[in-house]
């Protein structure tokens, strides 16, 4: 690892940091705009105020202090961010010094050194697999620099060999050296203030929506103070809203600069590689702690999840055939591209604070390759490591220690067990080539196929014809196309701002989006009639060969139902999110009670389907024992979401967690039946 040579910001880099900062200035003019019309209003409202306080009616008296009251909020709205202190929490991080881990210490000190930039001020892990700098941060921060503290995950730990981790340190701290990048620094910093001023919800918040529900002519003044304060939002909104923009640019900029020095100081096949593993890694650490979640349910508990996490990322080796060392993957090009999906439309997401991997992959070529690498364990670093490892661990449960008692340990050897034992539950037998895994099966009618079983050209049918890598590779093809597609009517209603994108590596202006929509979609109808008809044909093949064409068709109908089932739970669970994503953002009392009353219309449907026939049998065939106590107490209330204006958030989130908690329960039941039908299927020509 060597001292870092100076990588000079890109001129891209310059010119967006240069638009930031240009934005900013406006924005803290037009603030200090407003601040001054917060100062003005306050003066006028005293001074009204106490004149009419003067009059010494009680009536007067009220008008004026509720004057008063106006102008004193507004101001205090204005100016309440000045004084906040943002701290950034998070209960499972742990300190460590460097009496404790020199080792570790030694080695963030000579990439510190190696990028020219201060050493942090404290050190944590955290348990995922990432490594970041933080800090808390104040409206002074602006102009008082704060020394950045550290975390690392020791999921990362757990994914990268020893230069790998340098690389990944490296780039970290390459996002706050040379005087290049400064200016990221102070435009993160400015970012987030004007972000909590927005939208954060607060002690002021409260204490007004408190005023307003007091009814009556003094609610009325909380009311206004409340419209005032939802207007200055709404305008700080679209002023932060262009800057967030020109800051997340910026943001992908500064992820390259930061990966070309990281590069410089590690090697650029180092950092590669770490991305890759990362991606990797960090999929297996998520189906780690799902599945551990999962166990509490049945009163287990594993005292170190780090050992899971290796077991799961050795498994998924093998699953992908990939070559290993020490038990990590060694990801190539050519793996990457196989399990990855092929888009064929490609723009740039201004919301994105993250290039692409390829983006990045492609960006450091431009990095010379060394020679340096470490293939030790990151672990190597690490003192006390299983204690560590427990204690991480342990906070990742948070559970009391008298519950823990009754608990009980699940060995490695129990919790791959259970996870194959549960992957087997739900997978589709490696016969059907995929197919299943690429789609869901036709809405059949049943009744009037079955009475085709006979005809000459069923009889004609092969497995080995209905299920083959080429219908898969058609069913992949439809499934990519209906997202492309999703992609595209995206950019054409402007959901997704872009002014240019490309299709089938050929660059198009927005407005030309339609055209390929409408060819798009006549591709996808054809795929759609031709894999229509293809499911026709499995249908027919299986029932002509069933001894009981009876039992085989009601097996079909109830994949058919549990998948309309998580279909429609899926639709709503969506639309709530939507209506919750519009309340948050609305400013005006009318088109709040008019999203809101959507809302609650949408609450009434569900609640009219869960009670209906297909309801019921829906409710009966949950899984999570939870869920569905929840559900049944739900059933016999009656929601609504607002109060006297205001968001009942607490009522909304008990209705959006239950919604989404039927919905997760209902896609395990889907692909149980599917699983059971298929395997049913492959009884049924045993004898073939």
């Amino acid at each position: 690892m060597t001292n870092q040579p100076i990588v000079e910001a890109s001129p891209k880099f310059k010119a967006q940091a240069k638009r930031v900062v240009l934005t900013i200035v406006l924005f803290i003019v037009f603030y200090f705009l407003i601040v001054a019309l917060s100062v003005v209003a306050l003066i006028a409202s005293i001074y009204g105020g106490l004149a009419l306080m003067g009059i010494g009616s009680i009536y007067t008296i009220l008008i004026g202090v509720g004057v008063i009251g106006i102008g004193g909020m507004f101001f205090a709205f204005m100016i309440k961010f000045v004084f906040a202190r943002f701290r950034n929490e998070n209960p499972h991080r742990i300190q460590i010094t460097e009496q404790e881990q020199p080792a570790l210490f030694a080695v963030i000190r000579e990439v510190a050194n190696a990028a020219n930039t201060q050493f942090p001020k404290k050190v944590f892990i955290i348990p995922e697999v990432n490594a970041s700098v933080f800090y808390n941060s104040s409206f002074w921060s602006m102009f008082f620099p704060v020394r950045k503290n550290l975390q690392i995950g020791l999921g990362l730990l757990n994914s990268l060999n020893l230069s790998e981790f340098k690389a990944v340190l490296a780039h970290e701290f390459g996002h706050f050296s040379q005087k290049s990048m400064n200016i990221g620094s102070y435009v993160y910093t400015a970012n987030h203030i004007i972000y909590n001023l927005v939208y954060d919800y607060d002690q002021w918040d409260k204490l007004v929506d408190d005023w307003r529900s007091q009814g009556g002519l003094w609610g009325f003044f909380g009311s206004l103070t409340h419209a005032i304060s939802s207007t200055v939002r709404w305008a700080l909104r679209g002023a932060y809203n262009i800057i967030n923009t020109q800051y997340l640019s910026l943001s992908r900029e500064m992820e390259f600069h930061a990966d070309l020095i990281a590069a410089n100081i590690a090697g650029s096949q180092n950092i590669i590689a770490a991305l890759r593993r990362i991606e990797f890694t960090d999929a297996a650490y998520t189906q780690t702690i799902d599945f551990l979640n999962t166990l509490v349910d049945e009163k287990l508990y594993s005292q170190n999840i780090y050992p899971l996490h290796s077991s799961l990322i050795f498994k998924q080796i093998q699953n992908y055939q990939l070559k290993s060392e020490n038990n990590l993957p060694i990801i190539s090009l050519e793996d990457l591209e196989k399990h990855t999906n092929k888009s064929r439309v490609n723009y740039e997401d201004q919301w994105a604070s993250h290039p692409a991997l390829a983006e990045r992959e492609e960006s450091l070529q431009q990095s010379p390759p060394t020679d340096y690498r470490e293939v030790e364990s990151a672990w190597t670093l690490l003192q006390n490591t299983e204690s560590l490892q427990k204690q991480q661990t342990s906070l990742l449960y948070n559970l009391p220690a008298e519950e823990l008692k009754e608990f009980e340990k699940v060995s490695r050897e129990g919790f791959l067990d259970r996870y194959e034992e549960q992957q087997n539950k739900y997978n589709i037998d490696d016969r059907y080539k995929g197919y299943y895994g690429q789609r869901y099966i036709k809405r059949l009618d049943v009744d009037t196929l079955a009475s085709r079983s006979s005809s000459k050209d069923v009889i004609a049918l092969r497995f080995d014809k209905l299920f083959n890598e080429m219908v898969t590779k058609k069913a992949e093809k439809l499934s990519q196309d209906q997202n492309d597609l999703s992609v595209l009517q995206n950019i054409a209603n402007r959901e997704i701002k872009t002014k240019y994108f490309e299709f089938d590596n050929q660059k198009y202006h927005r407005k030309k989006s339609g055209k390929i929509i409408t060819w798009l979609k006549r591709e996808i109808e054809e795929l759609e009639m031709a894999l229509d008809a293809h499911d026709e044909k499995i249908f027919l093949f299986f029932n002509a060969n069933a001894r009981d064409p009876k039992a085989y068709q009601e097996q079909v109908k109830k994949v058919m139902a549990d998948q309309q089932n998580a279909d429609r739970l899926g639709e709503y669970y969506v639309n709530i999110h939507k209506l919750y994503i519009e309340l948050t953002n609305v400013n005006y009392d009318d088109e709040f009670l008019r999203i809101n009353g959507e809302l609650n219309r949408l609450e009434t449907r569900i609640k009219s389907f869960l009670k209906s026939p297909e309801g019921v049998q829906l409710r009966e065939s949950l899984i999570t024992e939870p869920v569905k106590e929840t559900l049944e107490s739900y059933l016999n209330q009656h929601l609504t979401f607002t109060q006297i204006s205001s968001f009942d958030a607490d009522s909304f989130n008990n209705f959006f967690q239950l919604i989404q908690g039927i919905y997760q329960d209902t896609i395990p039941v889907y692909q149980l039946s599917l699983k059971k039908l298929t395997d049913y299927q492959l009884e049924l020509i045993k004898h073939i």
